[in-house]
C-alpha cells in the first residue's frame, strides 16, 4: 500500500491537467489572434499598394521638382489642367551616375485615353526626348488635374483661403503654389488624392 501511494504521488491530478489544457488553449488562442491580425495587416497593403503607392510616389516625385523649380524666361513655366512644363533641379541626368542635380526641363503630361501620367526630365541645353524618353509614372487613373495658386503682394495674410486658377500666367512666372489633384477607382468607390506644393523662395 506503501509503494502505491508513493507511486500515485507524483502522477498529475485531474485538475492540475486541467489548468495545463486552459494556459495551452489561452496561448494558441493569443497565436492564432496576433496570427490573423498580421494576415489582416498583410491584406490591406497588398491593397494599398495597388495603385496607392504607385500615386503617392508620383506626387512625391511631383513635389520634389516642383520645389527646386527655377523661374526661367525660355522656357517660361507653363501649366494647363492635365499638363506641367517647367524648368527643374534634377538629379540622375548627368553623364556620370554620381552628378549633382542639373538644371533640367520637366514635364508631366496625363493621357486620357490610357489614364496615364508620364513624366519626361532632361538637360536644360538638349532638345525634348522622343516619346520613348517619358517615364510612365501611374496608370489607370480617373483624372489628374492642375491648379496654381499666385500671390500677389497685396493679397494680405498668407492665411488667406488661396485663389486656385486653371491655368498659369503669361509670361512665365513660377506660382506661388501648384495643387494636384488625382482620382483613381478602387474597387467600386472613386478615390481622390489633392497634393499642394508651394514652391521655394515664393
Amino acid at each position: 500500500m506503501q509503494n502505491c501511494r508513493k507511486q500515485n504521488s507524483g502522477a498529475f491530478t485531474l485538475i492540475e491537467m486541467l489548468v495545463v489544457v486552459v494556459i495551452t488553449a489561452i496561448i494558441i488562442g493569443s497565436i492564432m489572434a496576433s496570427m490573423a491580425t498580421g494576415f489582416s495587416a498583410l491584406d490591406k497593403a497588398r491593397t494599398f499598394n495597388q495603385p496607392d503607392l504607385e500615386v503617392a510616389l508620383a506626387l512625391e516625385l511631383l513635389e520634389k521638382d516642383l520645389m527646386n523649380a527655377v523661374p526661367v524666361h525660355s522656357p517660361e513655366f507653363q501649366g494647363g489642367g492635365n499638363t506641367i512644363f517647367f524648368t527643374s533641379l534634377v538629379d540622375g541626368l548627368g553623364k556620370r551616375n554620381d552628378s549633382g542635380p542639373i538644371v533640367a526641363r520637366v514635364k508631366y503630361t496625363f493621357d486620357k485615353k490610357s489614364g496615364a501620367l508620364d513624366r519626361a526630365a532632361w538637360p536644360f541645353t538638349e532638345p525634348a526626348p522622343a516619346e520613348g524618353g517619358t517615364e510612365r509614372l501611374v496608370s489607370a487613373l480617373e483624372t489628374v488635374h492642375y491648379a496654381y495658386w499666385f500671390q500677389a503682394e497685396e493679397d494680405g495674410a498668407k492665411d488667406d483661403e488661396p485663389e486656385w486658377q486653371e491655368k498659369a500666367q503669361e509670361g512665365g512666372e513660377l506660382p506661388t503654389g501648384v495643387k494636384a489633384t488625382i482620382t483613381f477607382k478602387k474597387g467600386s468607390r472613386t478615390v481622390r488624392i489633392d497634393r499642394v506644393v508651394l514652391l521655394k523662395g515664393m
